[in-house]
């Protein structure tokens, strides 16, 4: 992926990547076992978070992907720890995939 992420938010304003896609790989707890989040990519480049999700998978010993879902994420604390709070105001745009 050579551009930087644009994708419109719910409430009509535009997000514009300053910083390339990122993949934060999560081996239990939030918010499933284990999963996949790809940030700083648009709805429309799935297939490319997807090929992102299934190496970040392979890498960390999983090798089933699911189709995964668009959302809106932003870090946050929660009892001490960190969390990814579902967040279309403040939030980036990335795709979440549960991985095994």
């Amino acid at each position: 992926m050579e551009k930087l992420c644009v994708q419109e938010r719910p409430n009509g304003k535009i997000y514009r990547a300053r910083k390339p896609p990122t993949v934060e790989v999560f081996d239990a707890g939030w918010p499933e076992d284990e999963c996949v989040l790809v940030l700083r990519v648009s709805e429309e480049d799935r297939e490319t978070a997807r090929e992102m999700a299934v190496e970040a998978a392979k890498i960390n010993g999983c090798e089933l992907v699911n189709s995964g879902h668009f959302g809106w994420w932003r870090s946050t604390v929660r009892n001490n720890e960190s969390y990814w709070d579902y967040d279309s105001h403040s939030g980036a745009p990335g795709w979440y995939f549960n991985v095994e």
